[in-house]
């Protein structure tokens, strides 16, 4: 996994142990963590991957299979270090564009390179399947959600963009609901910095009204679910208000978390139809390590009976990459990796092409020895010699 921060692969090791009842149906999943680390990129690469998406097309397409070979040289020493071989690789490579509305989204980092690169199967290309479907192929996290996070019934991925994913009653909503790490870390760079660090710049300022009222007024946050936001819509939309809002740093950052707040307060009362019962909120990624912005949102969602909850550091930190090794099992098993009624797609896509290493003298193919569960079809031959 590759966010817009920038500051490296996110991997992560993942046993999973899918439970198939008598009809052949998924039940439930067992899995472990096992390794998990973020390999930090070159500063080519960043200096590349951050102008990449206002490039001419073939300096895109080079990058897209230099970036596949790069991730491959990343993975290769880890995966020795580890001593494991993983049966596939699930990448989702880094967001150029997304673009649901115009039927694409893109992710850099070839999945033909990089099988080539670590003689694995590779499954990329998660987010087409979904749009191909009239869904917004995002967000990816009420899978995770859904299916390894169940004692919760809200859940805030905090990346450079928000994402909320809600259960009341058994229904299931989900969107990004505004900017996040994007917009507090160009707001730290003012002053130097990469990032605020517990958020000690912003806790020193003070709230802008002005401010905070004609971030709120932009119609995106108004619309219903499904939705969702690209890098350029935020770095176009939102960055430039907060940017050149005549204040201080510390007070414009003070105002942008409070931004976030009113914005996640405003989908949680939505999503929630009563109030009368107490509920946690299971919060993840970089923006929960951060002291002040945690006390924003909790005091923004206080009225609503909601508590935050927030996990051991390594699933903060990890829980997309571990989102995106589930999206890839269950692509191997021929099983939907997408909630319908949250991306609005007609149906349940199974996201993600499947590629595997060639050694270019020999196209046989070998039948998986995998048991099969009860009540279901026996998987397609597995490829290229295994």
């Amino acid at each position: 996994m590759s966010g817009s921060s920038l500051d490296g692969l996110d991997v992560a090791d993942v046993v999973f142990e899918l439970n198939f009842n008598p009809k052949g149906e998924l039940d439930h999943i067992s899995w472990t963590l096992q390794h998990a680390r973020t390999l930090p990129y070159a500063a080519s690469w960043v200096e590349k991957l951050s102008g990449l998406s206002k490039a001419p097309l073939p300096e895109v397409l080079s990058a897209h299979a230099a970036f596949g070979r790069y991730l491959g040289d990343l993975l290769r020493p880890l995966l020795q270090t580890w001593n494991t071989r993983p049966e596939a690789v699930a990448l989702h490579g880094h967001t150029l564009f997304h673009e649901p509305s115009k039927g694409f989204s893109f992710q850099l980092g070839d999945g033909h390179a990089l099988a080539q690169k670590l003689g694995l199967p590779v499954i990329f290309d998660f987010r087409t399947a979904d749009i191909a479907l009239g869904g917004q192929g995002a967000p990816m996290s009420p899978l995770a959600d859904k299916l390894l996070f169940t004692e919760h019934e809200a859940w805030l991925n905090l990346g450079g963009i928000a994402n909320l994913t809600a259960v009341d009653e058994g229904r299931w909503q989900a969107c990004d609901i505004g900017p996040a790490n994007q917009l507090f870390n160009a707001l730290a760079a003012e002053t130097g910095l990469p990032y605020d660090k517990d958020g000690q710049l912003g806790q020193s300022g003070k709230l802008l009204p002005e401010l905070l009222q004609q971030a709120l007024d932009k119609a995106y946050y108004h619309l219903p679910p499904p939705k969702s936001l690209s890098n350029q819509w935020v770095q176009s939309e939102a960055l430039p208000l907060f940017q050149n809002y005549p204040a201080s740093t510390e007070d414009r950052l003070h105002t942008a978390y409070r931004f976030l707040g009113a914005l996640l307060f405003m989908h949680l009362k939505k999503f929630f139809s009563s109030t009368q019962k107490h509920r946690t909120l299971f919060i993840t990624g970089g923006g929960a390590h951060n002291t002040f912005l945690r006390t924003c949102l909790q005091e923004a969602i206080q009225a609503l009976n909601i508590t935050l909850h927030r996990p051991s550091f390594l699933i903060v930190d990890f829980k997309e990459a571990l989102l995106m090794a589930l999206a890839g099992a269950l692509r191997l098993e021929g099983l939907p990796n997408f909630l319908p009624e949250t991306t609005g797609a007609r149906a349940a896509a199974i996201g993600g092409n499947v590629v595997r290493a060639q050694s270019g003298r020999d196209a046989r193919y070998c039948v998986s020895t995998a048991a099969t569960p009860p009540g279901r079809k026996p998987p397609p031959p597995a490829g290229p010699e295994c």
